[in-house]
């Protein structure tokens, strides 16, 4: 997404742009937060699903919201206006969503089994 950015955004409406240093790497290190912050998605479903506050039923029937809040989220995200740069950020938190769903799943049937008393021995 960056080498695709950069090129748009110092040359934007034909007006050459030299940024300087300490606003490069402000850029690139709040650009490159952002989207850690975003791939940690799967592990913060999954906590909130041990905790029973999600559920993959939920999330499965709440898809399209998501998609929605995750177009939203990519453009505020992404640098550009142009489109390109918006799916690339949008198309992983899609499927990272997808993969969260997983992740509830798996912490729900974790939660189950271990409420599931143990059988009695008998000796």
């Amino acid at each position: 997404m960056l080498p695709a950015a950069l090129p748009f955004l110092t040359n934007f409406l034909g007006v050459q742009t030299n940024p300087r240093l300490s606003s490069y790497i402000s850029f690139i290190t709040n650009l490159i937060f952002w989207v850690g912050v975003c791939f940690e998605m799967p592990l913060f479903i999954y906590v909130l699903a041990r905790f029973n506050l999600v559920t993959p039923h939920s999330m499965l029937s709440f898809w399209r919201q998501a998609i929605v809040l995750i177009a939203i989220l990519a453009a505020v995200i992404t640098p550009t206006v142009d489109p390109v740069n918006m799916s690339l950020m949008m198309a992983p938190l899609i499927v990272l969503y997808f993969i969260s769903i997983l992740f509830a799943w798996l912490a729900g049937r974790g939660r189950k089994s271990e409420s599931e008393p143990e059988p009695e021995q008998e000796g």
